[in-house]
């Protein structure tokens, strides 16, 4: 009785000689294996990842600036900046407001989540607020890729009929025109929007709005709710506001090494089939004999021996017509 302990394969090695058309079609083959699937891959676009996009919640802190602008409804209009060129163009129509705010981390993790913020402003006999405008100011970093740190603005705004206050909610949002460097440090815009100095047509509202906007990487108040609440006569203005400081999609630009990854699973998913397919078509050409070959019968040796007493089984050549 005997036992099968160990199984080997045969394998049929074809030779030609380089000038043949055995080797021609072999390279050949060989050729569109590797550069079908390429040029399929590239074809069928997203080949190279020119940008991604990732989930981050910035670190935000409120500056403790701000520019506030109320329009009266006899003409005219009060405000207060925190910048002395901003509060010295508004001349006698400046008004100091109480200021209350309070940022919080509601969630414990160390990032702030959202400022709630009150501004009251106080009105004399007979003037009545139709329209407001406020700016404040914000510190913004991002750590994940690149380490970016820039001053944000945000615009608040409410009109209506002669009112007692305006309430506004939105979610604080880094705007970008272009992606994120993968990694390094983007300082560009830590200079705050508000102008220290300037002409008297650089520092009014229109002026600081347009030359913000013409940044690369902004914030803005999106997902906002405002409630203007009507109040005529009232002796004081409030403007409040509750700004989150939510988890965001940013794009970025990807680094070499992932650029390379991603194009190469995109290719590899080609290059199995091609793989595959020319399997085949070797296996029908050669073993069928299309083009003339030397065909030799060989033991497969899954281990090699290391026994230099050991003896390896010679070829056997077999002569296909």
């Amino acid at each position: 009785m005997r036992v099968t302990v160990w199984r080997q394969g045969l394998a049929t090695r074809h030779t030609a000689s380089l000038c043949s058309l055995a080797t021609a079609f072999h390279l050949l083959t060989s050729l569109l294996v590797v550069v079908a699937p390429l040029l399929l891959a590239y074809r069928s676009r997203g080949f190279w990842v020119r940008a991604a996009e990732y989930r981050e919640q910035p670190e935000v802190h409120w500056r403790h600036e701000l520019l506030l602008l109320a329009e009266l409804g006899q003409g005219g209009q009060l405000g207060w900046s925190t910048e002395p060129a901003l509060a010295a163009l508004l001349g006698e129509a400046g008004r100091l407001p109480v200021i209350r705010s309070r940022e919080e981390d509601t969630n414990r993790d160390g990032l702030l989540d959202q400022l709630t913020i009150k501004l009251t402003l106080p009105l004399r006999p007979g003037e009545e607020v139709v329209a407001v405008n406020t700016l404040l100011v914000f510190d913004v970093k991002l750590h994940q890729f690149s380490s970016v740190q820039l001053t944000g603005l945000l615009h608040l705004t409410g009109s209506g009929f002669p009112g007692s206050g305006v309430h506004t909610v939105g979610d604080l949002r880094v705007v970008q025109r272009a992606p994120l460097a993968p990694s390094g440090r983007d300082t560009r815009y830590t200079a705050s929007p508000l102008p220290a100095a300037g002409r008297p047509e650089e520092l009014g509202l229109a002026a600081i709005l347009t030359s913000y906007s013409a940044r690369n990487l902004t914030t803005r108040l999106q997902d906002q709710y405002s409630v203007w609440s009507p109040g005529r006569g009232s002796p004081e203005f409030t403007v409040s506001a509750t700004v989150r400081y939510p988890v965001q999609t940013l794009a970025y630009t990807p680094g070499l090494w992932q650029v390379l990854k991603w194009g190469w699973v995109q290719y590899l998913s080609f290059l199995l089939v091609f793989l595959y397919l020319a399997a085949r078509v070797r296996d029908f050409v050669f073993g069928e004999q299309v083009v003339a070959t030397l065909a030799t019968l060989a033991t497969l040796q899954a281990v090699r021996p290391r026994s230099s007493s050991s003896r390896q089984l010679p070829d056997t050549m077999v002569s296909l017509h």
